[in-house]
């Protein structure tokens, strides 16, 4: 599963692992499309978002759905400081290697 700052895409069944408060670029690169397909999304949901603008649960649960994504929000307080550490390295190794 891809791992984004300290959320991840559990492959089997569509689940995004997210926290709440999520970026429109960050939803966008964790289900693989566009930021301007979550803005479309968002625009069609009659709310407008800009690519670096926080979605709220809500909004995040609706694209999502959209997209055929289910969420499970995490709190990030429920994670030590090394996972949420080994989390954001994963990430930085990830994106170094795309």
């Amino acid at each position: 599963a891809e791992m984004v700052e300290g959320e991840e895409v559990t492959e089997e069944d569509n689940i995004l692992q997210i926290t709440e408060f999520i970026t429109v670029n960050e939803i966008a690169t964790l289900m693989e499309v566009g930021a301007t397909e979550i803005i479309m999304a968002c625009m069609n949901l009659g709310v407008m978002v800009t690519m670096n603008q926080r979605l709220d649960a809500e909004i995040i649960e609706l694209v999502a759905e959209v997209f055929g994504f289910g969420v499970n929000f995490i709190d990030i307080k429920d994670f030590t400081a090394e996972e949420i550490n080994a989390l954001l390295n994963s990430a930085i190794e990830n994106k170094n290697h795309n």
